[in-house]
């Protein structure tokens, strides 16, 4: 078969070549795999904003006042640029990071001043990917990656990493049962919010002295919980709307 004047395997060849010329090819300066988990405005907007891709023996990294991720996206952007979590008290405490992505809020979190992160992230590429800019941060000694789901109980689940992957989901009661007091807890896990907070009672959430959780959907599930235990909570107005679904910040304090 031949197609545009080549044959179908001389296709195929190419096709599978493709992954290793991203790899070589560049966009600005930034390797066109980035491109693969990210668009190429959120590129210009990182080398607009200061980011820059340097190469080194093993391949690139993104590089910006001393922090270092593999790969440019937009979790790294709106941690580091938008200050998502600039009104979340982490000095001195034990961050609980559930939804920790690449791990940009786990290294966020620790120049911030946090004594320790605990990273909760149930997809596989995005765990292994938070290992290596830990590494690539030296911050491995100050975070504990866990590759699970947290939920409001102990189950396995199919999450969207993109495809459909069966993942293990911890409690968040268990979670928090044998932590003391000072810790911060961090949620965005895409819409389990409410389900990992459900199970909770006074006595399970007693360490915890703030949550700041990105909610999807409704808020008011989630503040009515938070209220009923024990926190003075603030909801913030959405500050994005995708597919029709409101995503906005709430914050709960003693």
């Amino acid at each position: 078969m031949v197609w545009c004047g080549l044959r179908k395997r001389d296709v195929l060849k190419f096709v599978c070549l493709v992954p290793y010329i991203c790899k070589l090819v560049t966009f600005r300066g930034a390797p066109l795999e980035d491109l693969k988990s990210c668009s190429v405005v959120t590129v210009e907007q990182a080398i607009a904003l200061g980011w820059r891709c340097v190469r080194n023996g093993l391949g690139y990294y993104w590089e910006k006042s001393g922090v270092r991720f593999i790969h440019m996206n937009g979790w790294v952007v709106e941690v580091f640029e938008f200050q998502h979590y600039r009104d979340f008290d982490v000095k001195n405490r034990l961050v609980v990071d559930i939804g920790a992505g690449v791990g940009e809020t786990a290294i966020y979190f620790l120049l911030r001043g946090a004594r320790k992160v605990i990273a909760f992230e149930p997809c596989p590429n995005s765990y292994r990917e938070m290992l290596a800019n830990l590494r690539l941060n030296k911050a491995e000694d100050r975070v504990l990656p866990i590759n699970a789901a947290v939920w409001g109980s102990a189950q396995e689940l199919l999450v969207l990493c993109p495809r459909r992957t069966r993942v293990v989901a911890v409690p968040l009661k268990i979670v928090l049962k044998h932590l003391k007091r000072r810790v911060a807890v961090k949620m965005d896990c895409e819409g389990c919010e409410y389900e990992s907070l459900k199970s909770l009672d006074r006595e399970s959430a007693r360490c915890v002295e703030e949550f700041f959780i990105e909610y999807h959907g409704d808020p008011e599930p989630i503040r009515a919980k938070l209220e009923d235990l024990g926190f003075v909570v603030g909801v913030r107005r959405p500050w994005k709307i995708v597919n029709g679904i409101p995503i906005g910040f709430i914050k709960a304090i003693r």
